[in-house]
């Protein structure tokens, strides 16, 4: 790792998948609670319980409780609902159109290039979920790490998770005032705040810009349009960017390996 990134005014971008990046439509709960009635039988509307911002282990775990079943029961057939769930995604997703939130191509791709951030997901998609959501717009290059609702059933375990792995494939810790989370839900916010970090959340979910000001969140953003704006807003969160001469050697800008639409087209 260069010292580019050892350099303390570097910060680390967590985001969520689900409305943040990513719209599919609501694929992903249809296809979750089918895999349920597939694996126990259990038949439960997508709008039985309140999926935004939650985990996939949370979601299934409630489902199975309200049906009566212990978690004892439940949690010894977990592993077959992660092996059946993305088949059944997989076959949703060619069934519909999934776009990509608006102005994420262009961060995502400024992130990359403006240098001073490392990028990751912290998501409630168990993690094959989340990288057939992501591939399904061409956004799966940006992200060389994260954490996965199927790690655990309370998505404020997520924080910490995807903490360890940035560390992991980065190569050094991110100072939590420098991690940023970004998502479009209260429980994204809270999960911020559980790990020390900065929150911003965006209206292009469930949640207005009213209802996520209610969460105190740092910045509200209608959606993520605006990559200049997003990124010198962003830039707020960090220390003062070192003279050229103490930056030590500058790594090429770090971008997406897939091809990504001309949004100025």
């Amino acid at each position: 790792m260069t010292a580019y990134f050892d350099q303390p005014s570097w910060g680390l971008v967590l985001f969520d998948i689900d409305d943040t990046l990513v719209n599919v439509g609501g694929v992903g709960a249809q296809a979750l609670v089918d895999t349920i009635a597939e694996v126990f039988g259990v038949q439960s509307p997508p709008d039985a319980v309140s999926m935004a911002g939650r985990t996939d282990a949370g979601l299934v775990m409630e489902i199975m409780a309200r049906a009566g079943h212990s978690e004892e029961a439940v949690r010894s057939r977990l592993s077959e609902v992660w092996r059946r769930y993305p088949r059944r995604l997989a076959e949703g997703l060619r069934g519909r159109a999934p776009r990509a939130c608006p102005g994420v191509y262009e961060l995502l791709e400024r992130l990359g290039w403006d240098g001073r951030w490392r990028l990751g997901l912290l998501t409630g998609n168990m993690e094959a979920a989340g990288w057939l959501k992501l591939s399904a717009v061409g956004l799966q290059g940006f992200f060389p790490c994260g954490a996965f609702g199927d790690e655990a059933e309370d998505r404020l375990e997520l924080g910490p998770q995807a903490l360890a792995a940035a560390e992991v494939v980065f190569g050094s810790p991110t100072p939590p005032e420098q991690v940023v989370v970004i998502g479009d839900t209260p429980r994204d916010v809270a999960c911020a705040r559980g790990i020390g970090a900065r929150a911003v959340a965006v209206a292009t979910g469930h949640f207005s810009e009213e209802a996520l000001q209610a969460a105190a969140p740092d910045l509200v953003l209608p959606d993520l349009q605006g990559a200049q704006e997003v990124l010198a807003r962003l830039a707020t969160f960090l220390p003062p960017r070192p003279p050229r001469s103490a930056r030590g050697v500058t790594p090429k800008p770090v971008r997406s390996i897939f091809a990504r639409p001309d949004w100025d087209a």
